[in-house]
């Protein structure tokens, strides 16, 4: 039987093309320079293998498990509770169930709109941040008491999908090579979150080092007062990033997402009284540590009568 699943110029172009052998669906691959076709669907966790990326057979079925995560982005809550009954009897194990819920949890904070109210980055934070501490509890030490949390993170995810609506774009290659050094702009100025999402989402598909990323990500908790939420994101962030491939799609979104996050903290205000005392003396060079009260500043400085009462004048 002779099927047509299109040219070999557009599958090299594309990645990858769908079409069927009678009513069985077909995922045909172009990989490494060689035409390759598969029935398009994963034998650990049963999604569409179109769905996710063509890696090694080192990379223990990631891209099912990312198709798994897409999955849990769904509209109707039965089918996301029957996924995961499904994914189960097929043999994923624990590990692979949390990563795709935490996966899942990430791609809400990536594609948070910035037409929602801030507060609601606190939402999707606190969705994350629960999905990656159950993700590392079943790596250390999987049970079947810990599985029932796959089940009420998966529907905590399905509760936020109001915040979605509609979904920010994704990140994109869109910054021309701007590099990571243009996220300083983003801390200083506000209005910068899908930029910023977009320039380490760009980074990371060009084959920049997500440990780069890191570093970057890490210089903006120490630019800023950084609040709990951002060093909770941060660190949700990174070790689920590092639980995908290198290279993956999946770690460069859940790092476009940080990167979001900690843009649209930023600039933080700097009215807060702690912060204008340790300017004030910052300025006229005298030591933090001191104690007593501070001698009358000149035209511009800040200036307060009794430092350990923190008035500030």
């Amino acid at each position: 039987m002779r099927v047509d699943a299109g040219s070999v110029e557009d599958l090299e172009a594309a990645g990858f093309a769908t079409t069927k052998v009678g009513s069985q669906p077909v995922c045909v691959f172009w990989h490494e320079g060689r035409v390759y076709a598969i029935e398009d669907r994963c034998p650990h966790l049963g999604f569409p293998l179109h769905c996710g990326t063509v890696r090694s057979a080192q990379s223990e079925a990631a891209g099912a498990v990312c198709a798994f995560g897409w999955e849990i982005l769904g509209e109707d809550p039965g089918s996301v509770v029957e996924a995961i009954f499904q994914a189960i009897r097929r043999g994923a194990s624990a590990e692979q169930l949390g990563r795709a819920v935490a996966f899942a949890a990430a791609l809400r904070v990536t594609r948070l709109h910035v037409q929602n109210d801030h507060s609601d980055w606190d939402v999707v934070h606190h969705g994350f941040t629960s999905a990656n501490a159950l993700h590392r509890l079943l790596v250390r030490a999987p049970s079947p008491l810990l599985l029932r949390g796959v089940f009420h993170l998966a529907l905590k995810v399905f509760l936020d999908r109001f915040l979605n609506v509609p979904a920010a774009r994704p990140p994109g290659e869109r910054e021309g090579g701007a590099g990571l050094e243009a996220l300083r702009a983003c801390w200083d100025r506000e209005g910068q979150v899908d930029r910023a999402g977009s320039i380490v989402y760009d980074h990371l598909r060009s084959g920049g080092r997500r440990e780069d990323v890191v570093a970057a990500l890490g210089s903006a908790l120490l630019a800023e007062d950084a609040g709990f939420h951002w060093f909770q994101i941060y660190e949700a962030s990174v070790r689920h990033a590092f639980a995908w491939p290198e290279g993956s799609e999946e770690t460069a979104l859940v790092l476009a997402g940080a990167a979001r996050f900690l843009a649209a903290q930023t600039p933080t205000r700097r009215e807060l009284s702690q912060v204008v005392r340790i300017a004030g003396r910052l300025r006229r060079g005298e030591a933090l540590c001191a104690d007593g009260d501070v001698e009358e500043a000149g035209d511009g400085d800040v200036s307060w009568s009794s430092v350990d009462a923190g008035t500030v004048s």
